[in-house]
């Protein structure tokens, strides 16, 4: 299995990664490190086929857009107002690529997701077993 991580944070990386490499289900497993939305469009357009699961941290810091996700940010970003992290999350559910959403705030966009569809979103301070399972 190979997971990529979206979160702007090298601590969340480290702790989440470690986390899943001591569950025997995952001690396998390939984990992909993606820093912002730049990073992780190019390793989704060098092989998205090779990537099982994308796991999006919410908030990421403010970037440019990038071209792949123009469309999604002309549609719902102006109008509702969701962030980098949703963004990706639209474009990952059009190409059918499983994901969730990990969040410090998974609370704050409730608004903004009762008019856009949304995956299983996590808070930051699950136990590491209650994120395991969310996988």
């Amino acid at each position: 299995m190979k997971i990529l991580f979206v979160d702007d944070k090298p601590v969340t990386h480290a702790y989440y990664r470690e986390e899943l490499l001591k569950d025997a289900r995952y001690k396998n497993c390939e984990i992909e490190l993606a820093f912002d939305l730049r990073d992780a469009i190019d390793i989704l357009n060098k092989g998205m086929d090779k990537i099982d699961m994308v796991i999006v941290d919410l908030h990421l810091p403010d970037s440019d857009i990038p071209e792949e996700l123009n469309s999604y940010y002309q549609k719902y970003g102006k109008e509702i107002r969701l962030n980098e992290g949703q963004l990706l999350g639209l474009y990952l559910r059009d190409k059918g690529k499983p994901y969730l959403y990990l969040s410090a705030y998974p609370n704050k966009y409730r608004k903004e997701w009762e008019q856009a569809p949304v995956p299983v979103c996590l808070s930051k301070e699950v136990t590491a077993s209650e994120f395991i399972n969310a996988i």
